[in-house]
Protein backbone atom coordinates (compact mmCIF):
# COMPACT_ATOMS: atom_id res chain seq x y z
CA UNK A 1 0.00 0.00 0.00
CA UNK A 2 2.94 2.37 0.67
CA UNK A 3 4.30 1.51 -2.12
CA UNK A 4 1.53 2.65 -4.13
CA UNK A 5 0.99 5.76 -2.20
CA UNK A 6 4.46 6.56 -3.05
CA UNK A 7 4.06 6.15 -6.59
CA UNK A 8 0.72 8.38 -6.67
CA UNK A 9 2.77 10.94 -5.19
CA UNK A 10 5.33 11.24 -7.65
CA UNK A 11 2.88 11.54 -10.12
CA UNK A 12 1.71 14.34 -8.41
CA UNK A 13 5.47 15.76 -7.89
CA UNK A 14 5.02 15.80 -4.22
CA UNK A 15 8.80 16.29 -3.15
CA UNK A 16 8.24 14.86 0.63
CA UNK A 17 6.96 11.65 2.19
CA UNK A 18 6.78 12.00 5.84
CA UNK A 19 7.59 8.31 7.70
CA UNK A 20 6.09 10.00 11.02
CA UNK A 21 8.49 9.58 14.07
CA UNK A 22 11.17 7.14 15.53
CA UNK A 23 12.48 6.33 18.72
CA UNK A 24 15.76 5.67 19.22
CA UNK A 25 15.31 2.11 19.69
CA UNK A 26 14.45 1.53 16.47
CA UNK A 27 17.46 1.64 14.90
CA UNK A 28 16.28 -0.18 11.74
CA UNK A 29 13.37 1.71 11.12
CA UNK A 30 15.62 4.45 11.10
CA UNK A 31 18.35 3.37 9.44
CA UNK A 32 15.55 2.14 6.26
CA UNK A 33 14.27 5.71 6.62
CA UNK A 34 17.71 6.95 6.15
CA UNK A 35 18.41 5.14 2.98
CA UNK A 36 15.43 7.28 1.75
CA UNK A 37 17.17 10.70 2.82
CA UNK A 38 15.53 11.37 5.96
CA UNK A 39 16.75 13.99 7.74
CA UNK A 40 15.94 13.89 11.44
CA UNK A 41 13.84 16.76 12.42
CA UNK A 42 11.96 17.49 16.18
CA UNK A 43 9.20 15.45 16.12
CA UNK A 44 5.86 17.08 18.24
CA UNK A 45 2.61 15.27 19.61
CA UNK A 46 -0.35 17.44 19.75
CA UNK A 47 -3.79 17.02 21.18
CA UNK A 48 -6.42 18.48 22.87
CA UNK A 49 -8.59 17.84 25.48
CA UNK A 50 -12.34 17.44 24.86
CA UNK A 51 -13.41 15.78 27.84
CA UNK A 52 -11.50 16.99 31.07
CA UNK A 53 -12.72 13.64 32.70
CA UNK A 54 -9.69 11.70 31.00
CA UNK A 55 -7.44 13.84 33.34
CA UNK A 56 -8.93 11.61 36.74
CA UNK A 57 -7.46 8.62 34.90
CA UNK A 58 -4.37 6.57 35.93
CA UNK A 59 -1.20 6.46 33.55
CA UNK A 60 -1.15 2.53 33.53
CA UNK A 61 -5.20 2.95 33.05
CA UNK A 62 -4.90 4.76 29.95
CA UNK A 63 -1.88 2.55 28.50
CA UNK A 64 -4.09 -0.46 29.29
CA UNK A 65 -7.17 1.01 27.31
CA UNK A 66 -4.94 2.35 24.67
CA UNK A 67 -2.53 0.93 23.74
CA UNK A 68 0.01 2.07 21.50
CA UNK A 69 -1.90 5.58 21.57
CA UNK A 70 -0.81 8.80 22.62
CA UNK A 71 -3.53 10.35 24.98
CA UNK A 72 -2.05 13.03 26.49
CA UNK A 73 1.52 13.93 29.08
CA UNK A 74 0.79 12.06 31.64
CA UNK A 75 1.82 15.22 33.85
CA UNK A 76 -1.01 16.60 33.20
CA UNK A 77 -2.63 13.84 34.99
CA UNK A 78 -4.35 14.83 38.55
CA UNK A 79 -3.61 11.25 40.03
Amino acid sequence: MIFEAMKDAIEKNYRYWNWGGTWKSQKGVYDFKKKWGASDKKYYYYSKIINPKILNQQAVSLLNRYPNFYTLPFEKLRK
